[in-house]
């Protein structure tokens, strides 16, 4: 078994590396991959299961790395803060990253592989906010991180838009998510 954990670790963070590429890499190129709401609904209590484990995982990892610095001869103080800061905020923020993996993983590859045009409809959470990586951007309510968000939306079209307006996603996907390449207000 000890044998065995640092090869699944170290094949599941190779997985995780993969997909989040996959995700930047369509921001990158313009289309956000948003996940269908019915999808995210549906599998969210099966990410928490797969998420909260991981993260306790890491945790129990940090607190044995905190321990063992915290037990050396001659550990420098920058380390001890690094190794509390890692007990205190990786879990947390390793949770958040599976559980978007895991929420993302299977539509997003069914979308890239097998899509085809379609639509899907969602609800927008905020409107407001601009950053140098998004600007224009609109925020689809109930997504995880790093899906979600559509950037480049004319400010015309935005002024329309308020948190609850249901609106119309369009773009190369399946039922269970898409590659936003067209936003529309549900008529």
């Amino acid at each position: 078994m000890r044998r065995l954990l640092p090869r699944v670790i170290v094949f599941s963070l190779a997985g995780l590396t993969i997909h989040l590429l996959a995700l930047f890499g369509a921001m990158i190129f313009g289309h956000s991959f948003v996940p269908s709401q019915r999808y995210v609904s549906d599998h969210d209590m099966i990410a928490k299961s797969i998420a909260i484990p991981a993260g306790c995982l890491i945790l129990v990892l940090y607190c044995r790395k905190f321990a063992r610095d915290f037990d050396a001869p001659q550990v420098s103080i920058k380390t001890l803060i690094l190794s509390g800061f890692g007990v205190i905020v990786l879990p947390f923020i390793f949770g958040v990253f599976i559980r978007a993996t895991v929420l993302t993983a299977y539509p997003l590859w069914l979308a890239a592989l097998m899509g085809k045009h379609t639509q899907l409809e969602f609800s927008v959470s905020d409107t407001a906010g601009w950053s140098y990586r998004c600007p224009n951007r609109v925020s689809l309510a109930g997504m995880p991180m790093m899906t979600g968000t559509l950037c480049g939306i004319s400010d015309n079209f935005r002024n329309t838009l308020h948190q609850g307006t249901r609106v119309v996603l369009t773009g190369r996907g399946t039922a269970d998510g898409l590659f936003a390449a067209g936003i529309d207000v549900v008529q």
